[in-house]
């Protein structure tokens, strides 16, 4: 398949889809996936980081660190 049939097989089905045409050029297509895919890594990385908050809270309750029992492993220094 050439560029020329991919190209008016994306017009074809923005068409259909009723998409304007000038938005279903394989560059335009390449957007929006970058676009899609930083949006999904970035709701990806959201959820590993609630995920390890929630076990680094789960380990501190099982070792009995909790707050306001004065064990923690900082500790204020005064200069």
């Amino acid at each position: 398949m050439s560029r020329t049939q991919v190209t008016e097989e994306i017009q074809t089905l923005c068409h259909d889809a009723r998409v304007e045409e000038e938005k279903g050029t394989p560059r335009c297509l390449r957007k929006l996936y970058l676009a899609t895919r930083a949006e999904v890594e970035r709701g990806v990385r959201l959820l590993a980081e609630q995920s390890y908050e929630r076990m680094l809270d789960t380990e501190q309750l099982a070792a009995g660190w909790a707050e306001g029992t004065g064990h923690s492993i900082h500790k204020d220094v005064y200069i």
